[in-house]
């Protein structure tokens, strides 16, 4: 595994992802991987950092979001979602960042579902990305769900 490059991206909404994160690149480090940590809040960049893990933040722009018991809240969360998705500044940013730090990469992982990440593959500038997605079969279920009720059906399946 020495020399293998990684770009791992973990959401910061549950910490789950981040101590994934944190657990792996421990043991990938030690083996030798190359292992580049991003996420998508300051308070993450943070957790990780205490855990001993060096991580960068993506952009704060794009995050599912929950009240204080961790259940997702539909509305903010298709607002943010939104306004990521359409805002110049906030998709198209992030898309040449990853881009960018992914051209050093043997494999990029996404245990985010990052909608920057999901829409990379098909994208000209980020063809050479390649992508694998890591999640739960829960958590993807529950995602899907949540857009698939409130997108448009031909956007739906796209996703």
């Amino acid at each position: 595994m020495s020399g293998l490059r990684l770009l791992w991206m973990a959401t910061a909404d549950a910490r789950g992802h981040l101590m994934r994160a944190q657990l792996l690149w421990h043991e990938l480090t030690s083996a030798g991987v190359e292992l580049d940590v991003w996420t998508t809040s300051e308070s993450g960049v943070r957790f990780l950092a205490a855990c001993g893990v060096p991580a960068r933040l993506l952009s704060p722009h794009y995050r599912m979001v929950f009240d204080g018991r961790q259940n997702l809240l539909p509305l903010a969360t298709d607002l943010l979602a939104a306004r990521y998705l359409i805002d110049p500044r906030r998709l198209s940013r992030d898309l040449d960042t990853l881009a960018a730090h992914a051209a050093r990469a043997d494999l990029v992982i996404n245990d985010s579902f990052h909608p920057a990440l999901i829409v990379a593959p098909v994208l000209a500038r980020c063809r050479s990305m390649r992508v694998v997605h890591v999640y739960a079969h829960e958590l993807r279920a529950a995602v899907q769900s949540h857009y698939f009720e409130r997108l448009p059906r031909p956007v739906a399946r796209a996703f």
